[in-house]
């Protein structure tokens, strides 16, 4: 047993010193003008990783495998469910039928697509909010699963602001359809 895990450990030492040896070499190429994007198709070229192999790491492939998980756990009402592809749908409109990986999902990226929700959408603070943070979920549900995904969503902080709105619950409306209320107001006008 000791000489399998020592010889998967010396593979995957050797592995990690070939990829860290052609980071080094990318950087040394490109200087400050390498991007994610750039250092990700070189390493794919070098490491002859076909575009096909990456197509199970794409946002939509990871997001409906989070949908059909939330029904099938059935612990999440269909309304919050419908909050969540409704956010997506926003996000698919945001990315422009370009195909989009997980990997992909930078600083720069996700503050991009807060920039489109309020441009587009005229997302106030809460939806807004509310919206990113359906996404944040969702990413932390990849990291669960084991998906390689950065962690610059995590040092996105949106705030919500304190409204003045009253919210009733179904249960208020209910006292308030079942209030008697003296006769003296149903001449004022006012209607329930």
């Amino acid at each position: 047993m000791r000489g399998k895990e020592g010889d998967r450990n010396r593979d995957l030492t050797l592995a990690l010193r070939e990829y860290e040896y052609q980071v080094q070499q990318i950087k040394d190429l490109y200087g400050k003008s390498l991007t994610a994007s750039i250092l990700k198709k070189q390493l794919n070229e070098y490491f002859h990783v076909e575009e096909d192999a990456l197509v199970d790491l794409s946002v939509d492939y990871y997001f409906k495998l989070y949908v059909e998980e939330l029904k099938n756990v059935g612990d999440i009402k269909f309304k919050s469910i419908r909050s969540y592809k409704i956010t997506f749908d926003k996000f698919k409109k945001f990315k422009k039928g370009k195909e989009i990986f997980l990997t992909d999902l930078d600083n720069d990226t996700l503050t991009e697509f807060i920039v489109f929700l309020r441009s587009k959408y005229k997302l106030n603070d809460n939806t807004l909010y509310r919206n990113f943070g359906f996404f944040k979920v969702f990413l932390n549900w990849c990291i669960k699963k084991g998906v390689n995904v950065p962690l610059a969503f995590k040092d996105i902080k949106l705030s919500p602001f304190e409204t003045d709105d009253i919210a009733l619950r179904d249960s208020d409306l209910d006292t308030l359809a079942g209030l008697e209320l003296d006769k003296g107001l149903k001449n004022t006008g006012i209607c329930f």
